[in-house]
């Protein structure tokens, strides 16, 4: 009859607190912390542990404390008849189950029995738990809060625990989620940024030789760039031992041909597919992510990459982190879960004049065969392979009537541009240079410069001065042109038959570009004028 009686007065509690119209001042107060939740993972049994003051006493057998649970919160509608479901501590004292067939679920409300007497003012603690088949199921990830009453004013009004919304607890997803980052670091030596997209990608080439990866030494001018990971959710599992990263271009341009090294091996690109980057054995590359949760901020990897593309135009590129399945972990997915991804529109823009000199053992007197995108000495010669090889670098302004240098501590030679000549001194020639870099001869006397064939558009057309005197004159096309035409804007003011250039290599000796000569690509000469002029190509 007990038992009857009790759960006549709680249903008629239950629906007594759901008509409620205005609600008088609450004493059930929060404590500190309020909520407890274990885990506090998406949609697993988890125990909660309830953490607040009384202002009545309770008493054993008459009195009920009432539970409610927020909104997608799973609460059993059975099985509450075994022992320890509920327990409950009053002021620090050890835990009681609440009896048997005492505790009453209605929807989202919990009540139950006291089964110990609770005196003014008791701290409360009450523990739902949880089994392997049996306990409250959290709800989709946010922040949420619990209320609490009892049948006794004036502790009978709902109160939030906690009190103040931000502090309510937190229910987290299964897997962390984590914002990428990318960072490519510079471009190309050479290369202003508002050309391509921030990262090595060569666009396309009209010269005679094709620009190519493994011209240079292997691995090289792969663009090494970085994923750095932050969290963006914190997880109840750990993220995975071992993340795969995925790259992908969502699509490409009719008619484009694009090429990608990863890591030194050169992968084929299906739009819309995702390639793993991988090592020189074609095995996936996987990212020992920590295996503790959360993911400390800053958290990096890094990658090579280099990309080819043939056609100018928009694309988008794609970077993904993936967690494999992890069917040991009650917790984790048993499909693999992308745990970052991130897509970047870019611009191939054209910059196909590239262009190289050959420079050799000793002396060399050089021009660029383009206009250089930038025309810092540093960036110039940055594509040179064996830097060790340069010694120096002069120039003589004939206008200004002196020397510039770079190399062996000279720093007031501090550009290299197209129109002038320049001394290059070097250590080794391309054998050694072979021979050190163990294979690879073509690449290793070669300083590729990247630029346009002429300046960019609205740019004025190129003009360079000479002054009377002797001047080092350079010489900018990538094929051979007659002294004449090229000189023609200052036809009359310099000795066509006294244009000297200089044969690199084994021979160090000047030659002769006589009446009716070429101009050879990449080679600067010495030219005495009589008066002063412009050269316009």
């Amino acid at each position: 009859m007990r038992k009857i009686f009790s759960i006549l007065v709680v249903l008629g509690l239950v629906l007594s607190m759901v008509v409620m119209s205005t609600p008088v001042a609450a004493k059930v107060t929060a404590g500190s912390p309020p909520v407890l939740v274990n885990p506090t993972c998406e949609n697993v049994l988890a125990t909660y542990t309830l953490n607040f003051t009384i202002t009545g006493s309770l008493d054993p057998g008459s009195n009920y404390i009432f539970v409610e649970f927020p909104a997608g919160t799973v609460v059993p509608t059975t099985g509450w008849t075994t022992a320890g479901r509920i327990q409950v501590s009053v002021n620090g004292g050890a835990f009681v189950n609440v009896l048997v067939g005492e505790i009453f679920p209605a929807g989202q409300i919990v009540s139950f029995m006291v089964p110990i007497f609770m005196p003014n003012t008791s701290q409360v603690l009450v523990r739902f738990n949880s089994t392997a088949t049996f306990g409250i199921r959290n709800p989709a990830p946010g922040r949420y809060r619990i209320n609490v009453w009892t049948d006794r004013p004036a502790d009978a009004t709902p109160v939030a625990l906690p009190t103040a919304p931000a502090l309510g607890y937190l229910i987290v997803p299964t897997t962390s989620t984590y914002k990428l980052a990318v960072d490519f670091g510079a471009t190309y030596p050479g290369i202003a940024p508002g050309f391509i997209p921030p990262f090595k990608a060569c666009g396309q080439n009209d010269t005679d030789e094709q620009f190519d990866t493994w011209e240079f030494e292997a691995g090289k001018w792969a663009s090494n760039f970085t994923l750095t990971f932050s969290n963006t959710s914190f997880g109840c599992a750990a993220p995975c031992a071992n993340a795969t990263v995925w790259f992908e271009m969502p699509k490409t341009l009719a008619g484009s041909n694009t090429t990608i090294w990863v890591n030194g091996v050169q992968r084929s690109l299906v739009p819309g597919t995702k390639t793993a980057m991988t090592d020189a054995f074609g095995d996936l590359i996987p990212y020992s992510m920590p295996n503790v949760d959360p993911l400390a901020a800053g958290t990096s990897v890094t990658y090579n990459l280099s990309l080819h593309f043939s056609t100018v135009g928009d694309y988008e590129i794609c970077f993904y982190v993936q967690c494999p399945a992890a069917p040991t972990c009650p917790e984790c997915s048993l499909e693999p879960v992308m745990i970052a991804e991130l897509c970047m529109p870019f611009e191939v823009l054209q910059w196909k004049d590239a262009a190289f000199i050959t420079v050799d053992t000793k002396w060399n007197l050089i021009s660029l065969p383009i206009v250089p995108f930038d025309t810092s000495i540093e960036s110039v010669l940055a594509p040179l392979p064996f830097k060790y090889n340069l010694l120096s670098v002069w120039h003589y302004d004939r206008c200004a009537n002196s020397w510039a240098t770079y190399g062996n501590g000279q720093t007031s030679l501090t550009d290299i541009a197209d129109g002038k000549a320049y001394w290059f001194r070097m250590r080794y020639g391309a054998e050694l240079s072979a021979t050190l870099s163990g294979g690879f001869p073509a690449a290793n006397n070669r300083l590729w410069i990247f630029g346009l064939k002429a300046p960019k558009a609205p740019s004025s057309p190129s003009a360079y001065a000479v002054c009377p005197g002797w001047n080092m004159v350079g010489f900018r096309s990538t094929v051979a042109e007659l002294q004449s035409d090229y000189l023609w804007s200052v036809v009359g003011d310099y000795n066509a038959g006294a244009l000297y250039g200089w044969t690199a290599g084994a021979t160090q000796d000047w030659f002769v570009v006589g009446v009716g000569g070429n101009l050879v690509p990449g080679l600067g000469y010495w030219i005495p004028f009589t008066a002063a002029g412009e050269i316009y190509p």
